[in-house]
């Protein structure tokens, strides 16, 4: 009997040379996809992609402080921050794609997650050119290992829940809020074009969940994997206190608390958690919403708790 294909999300997977032969196929294969897409340079700094204010940095009195080539610093890793997790996430996209192909039950479902892999391979391929290193090596990061873990072992109802009904759905105003708030017009256009792809893919999503309730067995997954991803949405922007801590240095408590505090961090993350709640309600998911309420998932945490 052959051994069951697991696929594995590999954000380490790697990329081939420029100039291996396979790549002007790829270009190819892209074609028109491509084009127009970074139509205009990246700036010559990471740190004039976002306004200070994109990160809530405009009210930190910590960043407000710091020198000239620090705010610049800081500014330039959120912007990487925000860049990177992109690309990782859309290189889990295809992982995704590749598993429910293989997983489908009728052709046209087939159909549908190979369109939606080739969605994927053109957002990689297009944020990959904005980064500094096209191919960065992942760094540690829980919600990439938690997004690995449930793609990679996921039942298939808690696959469309999570990825498409609540990720991608996030995804829709995530990178429309970056989009609106980006200082360079070719990767404002990059990223709008991944959220018109996106509203397809959490739209089928929507669709696929309401033709085929979660089993018992799928109901608490959702439930168990949701709760460790709202866990890390009510903490609010740990990222922004991380980009700080590593341009400035090591950050008291108490000062991790008052920046988390000029920062909004509570409001920040009740924003946040409100969406994700609205995305599971659209999709009459009631059941796992309550399921989450039971849990205390969708409370942001105030300073003295989230740092």
């Amino acid at each position: 009997m052959a051994t069951p294909i697991i696929p594995r999300v590999a954000f380490d997977l790697p990329h081939l040379p420029a100039d291996h032969r396979i790549e002007p196929i790829l270009r190819a294969a892209l074609g028109d996809v491509m084009s127009g897409r970074a139509v205009a340079p990246l700036p010559p700094h990471l740190a004039r992609i976002w306004e200070p204010s994109q990160f809530g940095l405009d009210k930190s009195s910590i960043f407000l402080a710091a020198s000239e080539d620090d705010r610049r610093s800081i500014l330039a890793l959120c912007a990487r921050d925000t860049l990177e997790e992109a690309y990782f996430i859309e290189k889990s996209g295809l992982a995704y794609t590749g598993k429910m192909i293989l997983i489908s039950e009728t052709t046209e479902e087939r159909m549908l997650y190979a369109l939606f892999g080739a969605d994927e391979a053109t957002h990689l391929r297009a944020i990959s050119s904005w980064l500094p290193d096209a191919h960065p090596v992942r760094a540690e990061s829980p919600f990439l290992a938690l997004l690995a873990d449930v793609i990679e072992n996921g039942e298939r109802e808690t696959l469309v829940f999570v990825v498409q009904v609540v990720l991608e759905g996030w995804g829709i105003t995530h990178y429309g809020d970056i989009a609106r708030a980006c200082k360079s017009d070719g990767l404002r256009r990059t990223l709008l074009s991944i959220v018109k792809d996106e509203a397809l893919h959490h739209g089928s999503g929507l669709q696929l969940f309401a033709a085929r309730p979660p089993s018992a067995r799928a109901h608490e997954e959702i439930i168990e994997v949701l709760v460790k991803f709202l866990g890390m949405v009510q903490a609010g922007p740990q990222g922004v206190l991380s980009a700080l801590s590593r341009v400035l240095g090591d950050l008291t408590v108490e000062q991790r608390r008052a920046t988390y505090a000029e920062l909004d961090g509570e409001a920040h993350a009740g924003r946040r958690l409100e969406l994700l709640r609205r995305l599971m309600d659209k999709a009459g998911a009631s059941s796992i919403i309550d399921g989450l309420v039971s849990r205390g998932a969708f409370r942001p945490l105030a300073a003295q708790e989230a740092v």
